[in-house]
Order: structure tokens, then sequence, then C-alpha cells
């Protein structure tokens, strides 16, 4: 599975500039990314992040080394003296970006081994942000949630699988939502695991015309 910034970057109702990625692949290539751990996870700070525009979801992309990286944009919870101003919602986000380097790399095995509570990670974080910036209502959340853990679960199947009965269950022992609440979403939207799908589900559910204008920037998924 490729990831990249602009399909990763959910969190946005305005276009990204195609500067981004390109600038965050100068910052790597000078070594002027922020090491956050050894699992390929970077940072964006008030230093090094002058020259880029916020982004809310992390960016995952190739180095100058062809080593694929995820950034983290830390600008949204610290203060320009470098502080922490929100340590739960940095804390999901930071967990949601070793969830994606490590998907990204290839490496499923964290997911496989704890898919529950690695969906409720990735939810959370990525509709938290979703549902600040549109303005959501709990029902309006509840569909948006469903829509990414199911495609979570979509990651982990095929279309051959019987990925409506999977997700059906993963999402219920995940996020305690009742099967005849997730199946109408499910069956509406169908098998979903690459970005550009998941962002145009989004986009077209009927309940969720908030959010019509999330971007992707036209870059591809697998």
């Amino acid at each position: 599975m490729i990831l990249n910034g602009y399909d990763t970057f959910l969190g946005s109702k305005f276009k990204i500039s195609d500067s981004v990625p390109s600038t965050l692949k100068m910052l790597s290539t000078t070594n002027r990314l922020e090491k956050i751990n050894s699992n390929g996870v970077y940072g964006v700070n008030h230093e090094n992040g002058d020259m880029i525009k916020p982004f809310v979801i992390p960016m995952t992309l190739e180095d100058y080394r062809k080593n694929r990286i995820t950034v983290l944009d830390q600008r949204i919870y610290l203060n320009t003296k470098g502080q922490i101003v929100n340590p739960h919602e940095y804390e999901m986000m930071e967990v949601a970006s070793v969830l994606q380097q490590k998907v990204a790399s290839g490496d499923k095995s964290i997911i496989r081994l704890a898919l529950p509570a690695a969906i409720i990670g990735y939810v959370k974080a990525i509709s938290l942000k979703l549902t600040k910036n549109a303005g959501l209502s709990m029902s309006q959340k509840m569909d948006l949630d469903i829509i990414l853990a199911h495609y979570f679960v979509c990651l982990q199947n095929t279309s051959d699988d019987d990925y409506i009965f999977v997700s059906q269950n993963v999402i219920n022992k995940a996020l305690k939502y009742k099967h005849n609440t997730t199946l109408p979403i499910i069956e509406q939207i169908g098998f979903i695991n690459t970005l550009k799908d998941l962002v145009e589900a989004i986009k077209t559910y009927p309940t969720l015309s908030s959010l019509n204008k999330l971007d992707v920037g036209g870059c591809g998924g697998r």
C-alpha cells in the first residue's frame, strides 16, 4: 500500500499546496526534521516548519534515501517554546503516526494482533479533527467513525473476503456500534482499501455534506 501526504491529509477542508511534500523532502535531505521515535516518524516544529503550511493528519512520503517516513505537524500541539499544550490530542496523533508508518512500511503485525485497539486509535485521531473542523453532530460523527473503521478493516482484507461480516464484528468490538447501525453504511460504501476511496466515501456520504470539500490533491492510493 502506498500512502502519501495528500492521501493522508484528511483533516483540512482546504487544498494543500503542492510545495508541502517537496518541502518536507528537502527538510529530510538536510536532516532538519525532528526525529520523534525510531519507527521512522518525524516532526515539523516551529523552528523547522516556517516554510510549510499547517497539516492536520500525518504525511507519509519517501525521504532522500528512498526510505518511507511519516511526518507529524507538531506545531498544532506545541507552543512557540516547544511545550506540548494539548497532550491528549498529541499522544493520539503520535500513535496514529506510528500506525500509519508501520502500515506504509508493510508491517501490519501490530494491527493484526491488536486490530480493535488500532482502530480506536486511528478513528479517534482523525475523527476528532474532522468533527471539530466541520462541526459534526454526534450522529454524523458516528457515521464518520464507521466509515473510517471500515476502511481500516478493509486494509486487512480483500474484496473476495466476507469483508462486510468481518467489518461489522470488528467495528462492534472496537467502537461498540451495533450491527444494524454499521451494516447500512458498510453496504452503501462497499469495499474501500485506498485512501482516495476513503476520502470519496466521506465526501459523498449523505449525512456528511459538510465534509464534501475534503481534498487529496489528485495523488494515488495504491
